[in-house]
């Protein structure tokens, strides 16, 4: 357990921090999806030790990405989230990429 907590400690990421407040969620989506696409080919050149994630609310992960053909686009295109209870100011879930060996 310590040696997969050590690993986990010395994981660099990248957060990318995603509102969802345009009256669709499919236009958000798409502008989340080509965001995180691109920001992950240029990491993967200039950064290759880091993994990017994607950050929402637990709203917005309860509201949308619960949703099952959200949770396809997630699995397809293996996006990690980091999904934040914004008024507590905590992390309540932390999903890994399937690249990424914890």
């Amino acid at each position: 357990m310590l040696n997969s907590f050590l690993r986990l400690k010395s994981r660099k990421i990248v957060v990318e921090i995603k509102s969802f407040i345009n009256p669709s969620p499919l236009t958000d989506l798409k502008i989340a999806l080509g965001q995180y696409e691109i920001s992950s080919d240029f990491l993967e050149v200039t950064e290759p030790e880091r993994q990017l994630y994607l950050s929402v609310s637990t709203e917005t992960f309860n509201e949308i990405f619960e949703k099952n053909a959200y949770q396809f686009i997630i699995k397809r295109h293996q996006l990690p989230f980091i999904v934040v209870n914004v008024e507590k100011e905590e992390i309540v879930k932390w999903t890994k990429p399937l690249n990424i060996a914890v």
